[in-house]
């Protein structure tokens, strides 16, 4: 056998090229990683720039609005200010107040009568909101049901809240909203045939419940000066006399006239 003999330098040379090579591997490695990390830095860089921005632009909409509203005349903004109040529903207590106090601005005269006024103004929309909370806990002493409820009561699956919902938005039934939720007043079912009473569905449409279900639920359970003492449209409801539910036609017909 015949053994090779490798001469120092060259065992140094091929020594030297491994060396060369795992540095520039372990370089390539490195470089990798330096690019990751310069990616990561833009990528951060570029989402803190987009927030800066988003802020700015949210900023610039705020001044153009601003701006928007002091070009506004005093009546326009009046309106502007009624409008927005309107389409919230938490401030449907207040809005009326708040807007005639806005419409009596320009004609009020000094410090003093302003503060009259608005003291009045609040006043009124306490009493007012205390009317409507004893308005409304008089409905709900009335038995009611939950969504599941009404669609056992329909004969559907309790789970199904989507038949209570479309029989909501259409305005076929009152639903009062609770919480998250809403409660829907008894009488408007019949468990019987399982199905919303017929004249109950058509008169709730000809008032509007869908636009103001505490309105027409108030209606339907409060005794009515045009029906024997203590009667309530919901009892017409529940008779099962065709001549009730005529007469429950025709006085429905005359509110909405009014």
């Amino acid at each position: 056998m015949v053994t090779k003999k490798i001469a120092p330098h060259q065992r140094a040379v091929k020594l030297a090229g491994h060396r060369t090579s795992r540095v520039a591997t372990t370089a390539r490695y490195r470089h990798v990683d330096r690019t990751g990390t310069a990616l990561a830095d833009e990528s951060r860089l570029a989402a803190t720039q987009r927030d800066r921005g988003s802020a700015a632009d949210r900023i610039d909409i705020a001044n153009d609005e601003r701006g928007g509203l002091s070009n506004l005349s005093t009546p326009e903004l009046i309106d502007a200010v009624a409008s927005e109040l309107a389409a919230r529903p938490e401030m449907h207590l207040v809005r009326n107040h708040v807007t005639a106090l806005l419409a009596m601005a320009p004609t009020l005269t000094d410090r003093t009568q302003a503060n009259r006024i608005g003291a009045d103004l609040v006043d009124d929309a306490v009493e007012q909101a205390e009317l409507e909370t004893r308005a409304r806990r008089h409905i709900l002493d009335y038995p009611m049901l939950t969504a599941g409820q009404v669609a056992a009561v329909l004969r559907r699956p309790e789970s199904d809240r989507t038949v209570a919902s479309r029989l909501r938005t259409t305005g076929k039934v009152v639903a009062l909203p609770i919480g998250n939720g809403y409660r829907y007043p008894e009488f408007q079912f019949d468990d019987v045939t399982a199905s919303v009473r017929e004249v109950v569905a058509t008169v709730n449409v000809l008032l509007g419940a869908s636009a103001d279900p505490w309105g027409v639920a108030s209606w339907w359970l409060t005794p009515s000066p045009r029906l024997p003492k203590g009667q309530t449209p919901a009892d017409l409801a529940i008779d099962p006399d065709p001549a009730a539910h005529r007469k429950l036609e025709r006085l429905a017909s005359a509110v909405r006239a009014d």
